[in-house]
């Protein structure tokens, strides 16, 4: 499929590597609106501002996208935007994660590096497992969450929507965040 990764700073590169690597979809480049339509990153150009989801679709020239923003309220704000261009919002997994057959990641996850995702986890819409970050078997992790580099979220701990697990944090079993 081909993507363009929504944003431009430190997770946005991560994504870029990630797809990269894989070699399953074709990263066409950059949305930003911060950044300016004549820019670069990582050799692959920013196409313009959120202005532009009804032209990529439209011309073909991406079939879906991957937001690469950690604020959640724009990430829901953007993800509106761009279901409304026609673009996909497919869960994207790092080559070195590890996700168990029986987890569930919804529309808009990114799993980065190291990540492990346990059985019968289910990952709610546009929430980010960053790098090495583990979240172990029956855990329910809400929308729009984030989960730190090297966080652990133990056995059948909860959490709510927009809930945010710093690095290296520790949600015990069971453990309800809201």
């Amino acid at each position: 499929m081909k993507l363009v990764i929504v944003g431009a700073g430190g997770l946005a590169r991560v994504v870029a590597e990630m797809i990269i690597r894989a070699g399953v979809d074709e990263l066409v480049g950059f949305v930003d609106d911060s950044a300016s339509a004549t820019n670069q990153l990582l050799g692959l150009p920013v196409l313009g501002t959120s202005k532009v989801f009804s032209k990529l679709a439209a011309d073909g020239v991406a079939a879906g996208a991957v937001i690469a923003i950690g604020n959640p309220e724009v990430r829901l704000k953007l993800a509106q935007a761009l279901r409304e261009a026609g673009l996909a919002l497919p869960a994207i997994v790092a080559e070195s994660a590890v996700v168990s057959p029986s987890a569930k990641l919804s529309e808009g996850v990114i799993v980065a590096p190291q990540a492990v995702i346990g059985p019968d986890v289910t990952v709610g819409p546009l929430s980010i497992v960053n790098t090495a970050a583990v979240i172990e078997h029956d855990a329910s992790i809400d929308e729009v969450c984030y989960i730190g580099p090297r966080a652990l979220v133990e056995a059948r701990a909860k959490l709510g929507r927009e809930v945010f697990v710093k690095g290296g944090q520790v949600v015990g079993p069971d453990e309800e965040l809201a």
